[in-house]
């Protein structure tokens, strides 16, 4: 890669592939065909990594099927980039039964937003982990999990398949809440893909599998999941694309999720919820989502918590609809109260030599029923969000009608 390639590409991942190869026999892989991991020289990937670091690529995703698969020459390498590398996020799907004390204690001397780290989980249903040829330990994998992630800064996704074999509608669901309750950064929805020349591939009869004809031959049914569960899997993936994996409902989202044992459930009856309102025929933006959402729950606590959600993940917005409150108005006259010299020095230090006229172009005054960036108890009160500095400052105040 030139130089001038990287400007054309500026601002976009990179794909990058340090070995080839894959230790492990997953049935659905076509890395599963060959029988060893080849390594490229580690002075040439050092070399070629700190092209992408000169050039502030923004991430680089290795596509190693398993970055981890020699545990010695995977420390060198993530030291090497946490010594050198700034302002680029390193992307690497690892197993997590490899993950060694050695790298988490690395873990924690990495920056925030260095790493992240992939774990193909797949299945917590044991009888579908033999299936497909796979020997993780789900418990193996809970503990590297929480290793990393006390290690911190390292942002971690997790993926599931469906439509592997023995695994239903509700083992699904099991599966689901088994690694959601993990807490990931990111858990991601796949669907099993019965790609040419995979065991699985030649399975397909034992399994009743039914796909689609072209590439990537993604699954359609079989013995264990009816061509409708598919297609309800596919609306929770939707909506939980949309509503946890973005993280910007995060408050809405933990509201939500106390109300019912089991994530995967609620996050069915989004979908139901979404669907059946017609909502998934056209495009939905990212502000109509919100607006959806308070439909979904109509709880006056739930709509102040999104309310938060709202103004913390989009700047300078308007106040929609569904937010306002009859004492939304009453901010207008009382803003140029509440920033006094005072309160500016205590609070927002930075602007104590900025015109308060000037200052208010940075903040957002909105008014709250419920006190919740604390308690949650009913409480009026104002939160002044600071677009500048990415911060929340709330102000407890009498609010006349």
């Amino acid at each position: 890669m030139t130089d001038e390639d990287i400007e054309k590409n500026s601002g976009k991942l990179i794909y990058y592939e340090s070995s080839r190869g894959c230790p492990f026999r997953c049935s659905y892989c076509l890395s599963s065909t060959t029988h060893s991991v080849r390594f490229r020289d580690m002075d040439v990937v050092k070399e070629e990594l700190m092209f992408f670091v000169r050039h502030n690529v923004r991430i680089v995703k290795f596509v190693d099927r398993t970055f981890n698969a020699d545990r010695k020459r995977t420390c060198e390498l993530v030291k090497f980039l946490i010594d050198n590398a700034k302002n680029t996020t390193f992307h690497f799907e690892v197993a997590a039964d490899l993950i060694n004390d050695e790298l988490v204690e690395l873990f924690k001397t990495a920056p925030e937003g260095l790493f992240q780290l992939e774990i193909g989980v797949q299945s917590t249903n044991d009888k579908t982990i033999k299936a497909i040829d796979r020997k993780t330990d789900f418990e193996m994998i809970k503990r590297a999990v929480k290793l990393v992630q006390k290690a911190g800064g390292v942002h971690m996704h997790l993926d599931l398949i469906a439509g592997l074999p023995f695994e239903d509608f509700n083992s699904f669901g099991t599966s689901f809440d088994d690694v959601f309750n993990l807490r990931p950064d990111v858990l991601q929805l796949g669907f099993l893909k019965l790609l040419r020349g995979t065991k699985i591939r030649s399975e397909e009869e034992k399994y009743g599998y039914r796909y689609n004809s072209k590439p990537p031959y993604e699954v359609l049914k079989n013995d264990f999941l009816s061509y409708e569960d598919v297609l309800l899997l596919k609306g929770i993936e939707e909506v939980f694309e949309r509503y946890y994996n973005s993280g910007v409902f995060k408050g809405a989202m933990e509201y939500l999720l106390e109300k019912y044992n089991s994530p995967f459930e609620m996050f069915k009856k989004l979908w139901l919820f979404y669907d059946g309102n017609g909502y998934n025929k056209v495009g939905q933006s990212r502000n109509s989502l919100y607006e959806i959402l308070s439909h979904f729950c109509d709880d006056e606590l739930f709509c102040d918590i999104l309310k938060l959600d709202y103004f913390t993940y989009n700047k300078g917005v308007n106040s929609p609809k569904w937010s306002l409150t009859k004492y939304d108005r009453s901010i207008l006259k009382t803003r140029f109260d509440i920033l006094t010299d005072e309160f500016i020095a205590e609070n927002l230090s930075e602007y104590a030599d900025i015109p308060t006229k000037e200052t208010v172009k940075y903040l957002q005054f909105e008014t709250f029923e419920y006190d919740v960036l604390s308690n949650c108890e009913k409480r009026r009160n104002i939160i002044i969000f600071d677009n500048k500095y990415n911060r929340r400052i709330r102000v407890c105040k009498d609010l006349k009608q």
